[in-house]
């Protein structure tokens, strides 16, 4: 009996996959022909096949050891999750030197060690997966910045003059950090996609059952299928897979891992009801699905409504979208126009008028008996700052003051300048 745990080993090729595994040959063979680098993107929801397809490229072209050291002609990196510019180059540098994590080391310096080792280890092809996640709409310095750096990184020239080749893979979010930079754009060529097959095209829908049973053989050289060659059963597997062979291959995976723990010789359809309750149905999302593929109550026959459930396979919930608090409009006379609430801003003004009056107090403390400081225009107009001799304050404006005192200039430019916002003229 063969191991279950890797069934996800088992590949069917299908025209898609082939096409996409050819065009990558192609370009790859013209290594020592390059005056350009040659980038290309491969993009498509989960489990339709990207890492799998690009892995067994990757498989022919393994790093070996030699007596000046070791050669990797393809260096395939994982995008962290979270990424920086500097934890992204430290994971190139990694891949080169496992020994060299980078983390004591600045950007340039890892930059440098990058492509020292490039060069020491004869690396043609550099194959970023998860691309998607230099996405962030909220931070676009952050994609623009990794994605000059990539952009610098594959012109550098080999030793021979030829440049390098780039494979990014991931989901369609990629392309929005190679488009957001135009010299990067430009070196891209013209992307590749797997994506999952449409039941409503007859080509594809031929073709997924044409996979489907290429995975039944393999399970019958080891157990006895009953009733899985039905056209109906075929329908029922498009609906618990969304026309994705990767699910489709984690799916099979979990049938044969319960027939092998309980030493089951058969598989019937109860089994693919039990491996889909155990790990498709958990996925985010389903959860809010109650069609059940492989029950005894399903229908199997194609309508709209089970096909557009089917779709949601491999289709990642919505991102919650961060939300920006927008600061309120600069205006003179707000308390945002400095930034401290209301009730403060009545307790410095409060303060700012008490240092005022003293300041006027200070002006007229040889005077103790006068009632009224005035200043007295041209037109004999009065406009001044009144103290009574109750200490109370009022405006006075417009209005002739008999018996009031008249200071001496430059003492009267004083009140002006301390008194203006009191007495208004």
């Amino acid at each position: 009996m063969f191991d279950p745990h890797t069934f996800l080993n088992v590949t069917i090729p299908h025209a898609a996959s082939t096409e996409v595994t050819e065009r990558i040959e192609l370009l790859a063979a013209a290594r020592d022909k390059r005056e350009d680098p040659y980038c290309v993107a491969l993009t498509g929801p989960t489990g339709a096949g990207k890492t799998f397809t690009l892995d067994a490229l990757y498989e022919k072209n393994c790093s070996y050891e030699t007596t000046e050291g070791t050669v990797r002609p393809w260096a395939k990196v994982k995008v962290p999750s979270v990424p920086t510019l500097k934890n992204m180059a430290a994971s190139i540098l990694t891949v080169l030197d496992p020994g060299d994590s980078g983390i004591r080391s600045t950007e340039s310096q890892i930059t440098h060690r990058i492509t020292t080792l490039l060069e020491e280890c004869e690396t043609d092809v550099i194959w970023l997966d998860d691309f998607q996640h230099l996405y962030d709409r909220h931070n676009e310095k952050l994609f623009y910045e990794a994605s000059n750096w990539l952009k610098n990184l594959i012109e550098m020239k080999k030793e021979n003059g030829t440049k390098r080749m780039l494979i990014v893979s991931g989901l369609d979010d990629a392309m929005e950090v190679i488009n957001h930079n135009s010299q990067l754009r430009r070196r891209f060529r013209a992307k590749l996609s797997l994506l999952c097959f449409s039941w409503s095209d007859v080509k594809q829908r031929t073709e997924f059952a044409a996979c489907q049973q290429e995975f039944l053989n393999h399970m019958e050289s080891q157990f006895t299928l009953k009733d899985l060659r039905s056209a109906s059963f075929i329908f029922r597997c498009y609906c618990a897979t969304g026309g994705l062979i990767g699910y489709l291959k984690r799916l099979l995976q979990e049938v044969v891992l319960s027939a092998d723990g309980c030493k089951k010789s058969t598989i019937g359809i109860e089994d693919f009801d039990l491996a889909y309750d155990r790990y498709l149905c958990g996925s985010p999302e389903l959860q809010n699905i109650d069609c059940r593929p492989f029950s005894k109550e399903f229908n199997p026959i194609p309508t709209e409504q089970l096909l557009a459930l089917a779709r949601l396979i491999g289709t990642p919930p919505d991102r919650p979208v961060a939300t920006v608090r927008k600061r309120a409009p600069r205006t003179l006379g707000t308390s945002s126009a400095i930034g401290i609430g209301q009730e403060h801003l009545v307790v410095v003004l409060q303060k700012t008028l008490r240092s005022i009056a003293t300041a006027i107090q200070r002006e007229v403390e040889d005077s103790v008996r006068l009632r009224c400081i005035a200043h007295v225009d041209p037109h004999a107009r009065i406009r001044c700052f009144a103290l009574t001799q109750h200490g109370q304050d009022r405006i006075v404006g417009g209005h002739h003051v008999r018996g009031a005192h008249t200071l001496d200039h430059q003492r009267i430019q004083r009140f002006d300048q301390l008194s203006h916002i009191a007495a208004p003229y």
